[in-house]
């Protein structure tokens, strides 16, 4: 919450060094704050070694968008797609969006990137009212 990304980095690390039962909810919740310290402290690369914990935590919405996430910023951009589109197919999340609008926006951008731009459309429209995409469709269409 200090957004000292590094010194959290830190933390993670030393607390999932224990045994600890994968399905605790503080658990998952250590693993994917962890994920998300590691790419806002520029350490995207590092967060590759979550594919290697993927078989006990990937089965929810959330994982997989952070698994998006971190594939999206090591440029792996069709890795991130599949898990952004596997996330939506999740009835439930415990963080807004990450099985609907924010995965689509996601990639909406990847798709605005690479210039498919009628792919990225697509994408956008299925945010519904999310402000960003909004934006990003206004900018494409004019």
């Amino acid at each position: 919450m200090a957004e000292d990304y590094n010194e959290a980095c830190f933390w993670f690390a030393h607390g999932l060094s224990y045994d600890l039962e994968p399905k605790l909810e503080y658990v998952i919740d250590m693993v994917e704050t962890y994920g998300y310290a590691l790419i806002n402290s520029g350490r995207a690369g590092e967060a590759l070694f979550f594919e290697n914990i993927y078989e006990e935590f990937g089965n929810s919405a959330d994982f997989q968008f952070l698994m998006g996430l971190i594939y999206m910023n090591n440029a792996m951009f069709d890795a991130a797609v599949g898990e952004f589109l596997k996330a939506v197919k999740h009835r439930d999340c415990r963080m807004a969006g990450v099985n609907s609008y924010a995965a689509y926006y996601n990639v909406g951008v990847i798709y605005e990137c690479l210039e498919k731009i009628s792919e990225a459309k697509y994408y956008y429209q299925k945010c519904g009212n999310y402000e960003p995409a909004k934006k990003r469709l206004k900018l494409i269409n004019s």
